[in-house]
């Protein structure tokens, strides 16, 4: 088993990067591709095999490798879903998961109710609380509208809220919250 890997990135994509590890590159998954083409990277991994292929998923640091492999205990959480998972902050999904908020599970991509309710029960008592952020759920979103559409269009939750952090105070309509982020994205 691949556990970690450490070399160069010839190449990003929209899913992953290519490290070359010498004279071997290997395609790795990431929840968060914000990677360089020439960076130097080390990273932590998940060897996923199957009878008809083999996948490598990559993380910065061990407690995301963690967590990815908790949600994978879960039926019907496969590898590629654990990854959209992990591009929600982890503490905001780990409190969902602890308050029981099965409305912000949810509203991650791929999961509907009958998972997100798989997901709590299965790993209500696996996870530690994290003391660093206070768990705010739905509400520390002021535009869910806006954010749900641009997720539902392939975008990363956390790129959005970066984006809508600068976000004029006269714009308010969705519509209006959406185009002021395809302009700036």
């Amino acid at each position: 088993m691949i556990a970690h890997l450490q070399g160069k990135i010839l190449k990003t994509t929209d899913k992953g990067i290519i490290l070359s590890t010498g004279a071997v590159g290997y395609f790795v998954y990431l929840s968060e591709n914000d990677y360089q083409e020439g960076q130097e990277v080390a990273l932590f991994t998940h060897h996923h095999v199957k009878e008809d292929h083999s996948d490598l998923f990559g993380f910065k640091t061990y407690e995301d490798l963690q967590f990815f492999q908790q949600l994978l205990s879960v039926s019907g959480v496969g590898p590629k879903l654990a990854l959209d998972i992990l591009s929600v902050p982890q503490d905001q999904v780990k409190g969902a998961i602890l308050h029981e908020d099965e409305a912000f599970i949810c509203k991650i991509p791929g999961i509907g109710k009958k998972t997100a309710k798989r997901i709590i029960i299965d790993l209500k008592d696996k996870i530690e609380a994290l003391e660093t952020r206070p768990y705010q759920g739905l509400q520390n979103d002021p535009h869910p509208d806006a954010t749900d559409a641009l997720v539902k269009l392939g975008y990363n939750r956390k790129d959005i809220e970066q984006i809508l952090q600068t976000l004029p105070a006269e714009i308010t309509a969705a519509e209006d919250i959406i185009t002021y982020f395809l302009k700036n994205a």
